[in-house]
Protein backbone atom coordinates (compact mmCIF):
# COMPACT_ATOMS: atom_id res chain seq x y z
CA UNK A 1 0.00 0.00 0.00
CA UNK A 2 1.09 3.66 -0.36
CA UNK A 3 1.66 5.81 2.00
CA UNK A 4 -0.75 8.51 1.40
CA UNK A 5 0.92 11.18 3.68
CA UNK A 6 3.52 10.60 1.35
CA UNK A 7 1.45 10.99 -2.05
CA UNK A 8 0.15 14.39 -0.33
CA UNK A 9 3.94 15.81 0.54
CA UNK A 10 3.70 15.92 4.29
CA UNK A 11 4.85 14.11 7.42
CA UNK A 12 3.32 10.90 8.65
CA UNK A 13 0.78 11.37 11.50
CA UNK A 14 -0.10 15.34 10.26
CA UNK A 15 -3.42 16.63 11.74
CA UNK A 16 -6.75 17.16 9.62
CA UNK A 17 -5.98 20.85 8.19
CA UNK A 18 -2.58 19.92 7.37
CA UNK A 19 -3.71 17.34 5.60
CA UNK A 20 -6.75 19.51 3.69
CA UNK A 21 -4.23 21.97 3.13
CA UNK A 22 -1.39 20.08 1.33
CA UNK A 23 -4.40 18.19 -0.56
CA UNK A 24 -6.01 21.44 -1.43
CA UNK A 25 -2.74 22.85 -2.91
CA UNK A 26 -1.91 20.08 -4.52
CA UNK A 27 -5.11 19.71 -6.19
CA UNK A 28 -4.65 23.14 -7.67
CA UNK A 29 -1.92 22.66 -8.95
CA UNK A 30 -3.00 19.81 -10.50
CA UNK A 31 -5.67 21.13 -12.23
CA UNK A 32 -3.50 23.69 -14.02
CA UNK A 33 -3.72 23.72 -17.70
CA UNK A 34 -0.26 23.38 -18.48
CA UNK A 35 0.50 25.49 -21.55
CA UNK A 36 -1.00 22.49 -23.89
CA UNK A 37 1.32 20.14 -22.56
CA UNK A 38 -0.79 17.23 -22.74
CA UNK A 39 1.68 14.92 -21.55
CA UNK A 40 2.13 17.31 -18.47
CA UNK A 41 -1.86 17.22 -18.57
CA UNK A 42 -2.31 13.61 -18.31
CA UNK A 43 0.69 12.88 -15.49
CA UNK A 44 -1.63 15.31 -13.74
CA UNK A 45 -4.53 13.49 -13.81
CA UNK A 46 -3.29 10.36 -12.90
CA UNK A 47 -1.53 11.80 -9.61
CA UNK A 48 -4.79 14.00 -8.82
CA UNK A 49 -6.30 10.52 -9.31
CA UNK A 50 -4.01 8.89 -6.68
CA UNK A 51 -4.06 11.93 -4.85
CA UNK A 52 -8.05 11.77 -4.02
CA UNK A 53 -7.36 8.30 -2.98
CA UNK A 54 -5.03 8.72 -0.70
CA UNK A 55 -6.45 12.22 0.80
CA UNK A 56 -10.01 9.88 0.92
CA UNK A 57 -7.92 7.28 2.75
CA UNK A 58 -6.31 9.67 5.60
CA UNK A 59 -9.83 11.45 6.00
CA UNK A 60 -11.57 8.29 6.71
CA UNK A 61 -9.12 7.05 9.09
CA UNK A 62 -8.03 3.90 6.72
CA UNK A 63 -4.63 3.82 7.93
CA UNK A 64 -2.02 1.06 8.43
CA UNK A 65 0.23 1.67 11.24
CA UNK A 66 3.37 1.63 9.67
CA UNK A 67 4.94 1.99 5.84
CA UNK A 68 8.38 -0.12 5.28
CA UNK A 69 10.13 1.37 2.40
CA UNK A 70 12.26 -1.53 1.01
CA UNK A 71 14.68 -2.01 -1.28
CA UNK A 72 13.47 -2.22 -4.67
CA UNK A 73 15.29 -4.30 -7.54
CA UNK A 74 16.97 -7.30 -7.07
CA UNK A 75 18.43 -8.65 -10.21
CA UNK A 76 18.05 -6.50 -13.42
CA UNK A 77 15.18 -7.75 -15.95
CA UNK A 78 15.73 -8.10 -19.30
CA UNK A 79 13.01 -5.06 -19.67
CA UNK A 80 14.75 -3.22 -17.86
CA UNK A 81 18.25 -3.27 -19.11
CA UNK A 82 16.54 -3.47 -22.60
CA UNK A 83 14.61 -0.01 -21.53
CA UNK A 84 18.14 1.08 -19.87
CA UNK A 85 19.81 0.89 -22.88
CA UNK A 86 17.23 2.18 -25.38
CA UNK A 87 16.83 -0.55 -26.79
CA UNK A 88 13.24 -0.60 -26.36
CA UNK A 89 10.47 2.01 -25.40
CA UNK A 90 7.97 2.17 -22.98
CA UNK A 91 5.17 1.16 -24.98
CA UNK A 92 7.14 -1.56 -26.48
CA UNK A 93 7.78 -2.97 -23.20
CA UNK A 94 4.39 -2.96 -21.70
CA UNK A 95 2.91 -4.16 -24.96
CA UNK A 96 5.76 -7.08 -24.50
CA UNK A 97 4.85 -7.18 -20.81
CA UNK A 98 1.21 -7.75 -21.75
CA UNK A 99 1.72 -10.41 -24.10
CA UNK A 100 4.01 -12.05 -21.55
CA UNK A 101 1.25 -12.36 -19.19
CA UNK A 102 -1.00 -13.60 -21.74
CA UNK A 103 1.27 -15.86 -22.97
CA UNK A 104 3.91 -17.07 -20.13
CA UNK A 105 6.81 -16.67 -22.80
CA UNK A 106 9.72 -15.57 -21.51
CA UNK A 107 10.18 -11.68 -22.69
CA UNK A 108 13.44 -11.78 -24.34
CA UNK A 109 11.79 -14.38 -26.98
CA UNK A 110 9.01 -12.18 -27.36
CA UNK A 111 11.09 -8.99 -28.02
CA UNK A 112 12.95 -11.13 -30.47
CA UNK A 113 9.77 -12.45 -32.18
CA UNK A 114 8.39 -9.08 -32.23
CA UNK A 115 12.12 -8.39 -34.16
CA UNK A 116 13.00 -5.19 -31.50
CA UNK A 117 16.17 -7.55 -30.51
CA UNK A 118 18.45 -9.90 -31.73
CA UNK A 119 19.87 -13.11 -30.37
CA UNK A 120 23.12 -11.70 -29.76
CA UNK A 121 21.33 -8.74 -27.89
CA UNK A 122 19.62 -11.07 -25.78
CA UNK A 123 23.10 -13.09 -25.31
CA UNK A 124 24.63 -10.10 -23.93
CA UNK A 125 21.32 -8.57 -21.75
CA UNK A 126 21.19 -12.09 -20.30
CA UNK A 127 25.39 -11.81 -19.86
CA UNK A 128 24.95 -8.14 -18.60
CA UNK A 129 21.87 -9.30 -15.55
CA UNK A 130 24.71 -11.37 -13.77
CA UNK A 131 27.70 -8.25 -13.90
CA UNK A 132 24.80 -5.33 -13.02
CA UNK A 133 24.02 -5.11 -9.41
CA UNK A 134 20.43 -3.81 -9.33
CA UNK A 135 19.26 -3.71 -5.87
CA UNK A 136 18.59 -0.01 -5.05
CA UNK A 137 17.42 1.92 -2.22
CA UNK A 138 15.19 4.40 -2.84
CA UNK A 139 15.93 7.48 0.27
CA UNK A 140 15.15 10.67 -1.88
CA UNK A 141 11.73 11.70 -0.48
CA UNK A 142 11.02 13.26 -3.94
CA UNK A 143 11.56 10.42 -5.60
CA UNK A 144 9.67 8.09 -3.48
CA UNK A 145 6.93 10.72 -3.39
CA UNK A 146 7.06 10.45 -7.52
CA UNK A 147 6.57 6.97 -7.40
CA UNK A 148 3.76 7.21 -4.84
CA UNK A 149 1.76 9.61 -7.15
CA UNK A 150 2.54 6.60 -9.94
CA UNK A 151 3.96 9.10 -12.23
CA UNK A 152 7.06 6.77 -12.05
CA UNK A 153 7.00 3.43 -11.86
CA UNK A 154 9.72 1.95 -9.97
CA UNK A 155 11.50 0.27 -13.12
CA UNK A 156 11.77 3.85 -14.52
CA UNK A 157 13.61 4.95 -11.03
CA UNK A 158 15.51 1.91 -11.24
CA UNK A 159 17.08 3.13 -14.33
CA UNK A 160 17.14 6.45 -13.26
CA UNK A 161 19.46 5.16 -10.01
CA UNK A 162 21.66 3.22 -12.22
CA UNK A 163 22.28 5.57 -14.85
CA UNK A 164 22.71 7.91 -11.58
CA UNK A 165 25.58 5.84 -10.70
CA UNK A 166 27.44 7.48 -13.48
CA UNK A 167 26.42 10.80 -13.96
CA UNK A 168 25.88 14.06 -12.20
CA UNK A 169 22.28 15.19 -13.27
CA UNK A 170 19.70 15.05 -10.91
CA UNK A 171 17.08 11.86 -10.94
CA UNK A 172 14.06 14.28 -11.97
CA UNK A 173 16.77 15.49 -15.23
CA UNK A 174 17.25 11.52 -16.00
CA UNK A 175 13.46 10.65 -15.93
CA UNK A 176 13.22 14.29 -17.91
CA UNK A 177 15.66 13.45 -20.57
CA UNK A 178 13.85 10.17 -21.33
CA UNK A 179 11.01 11.28 -21.43
CA UNK A 180 9.19 10.25 -18.54
CA UNK A 181 8.33 12.85 -16.26
CA UNK A 182 7.78 16.54 -17.59
CA UNK A 183 9.41 19.70 -16.61
CA UNK A 184 6.34 21.11 -15.57
CA UNK A 185 5.46 18.68 -12.84
CA UNK A 186 8.74 18.74 -11.56
CA UNK A 187 7.61 22.31 -11.06
CA UNK A 188 4.68 22.03 -9.29
CA UNK A 189 5.61 19.15 -7.03
CA UNK A 190 8.42 21.53 -6.00
CA UNK A 191 6.05 24.42 -5.53
CA UNK A 192 3.25 22.06 -3.63
CA UNK A 193 6.14 20.87 -1.24
CA UNK A 194 7.57 24.45 -0.18
CA UNK A 195 3.74 25.29 0.25
CA UNK A 196 3.24 27.48 -2.77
Amino acid sequence: MTDPYLVLGITSGADSAKIDDAFARLKTHLEGDFNGNMRAKEQATRALATAMIAYAKLKAGEMPQSFTREKIGARLRIGQLCLASGMISMDQLKEAMDEQAETGQALGEILMEKQIISQEELDGLLLGQDLIDGVEEITDPFALRLIALGLVSEEAMIIALLENRFSTESITATLKRRGWLEQEIIDLLIRQAAGR
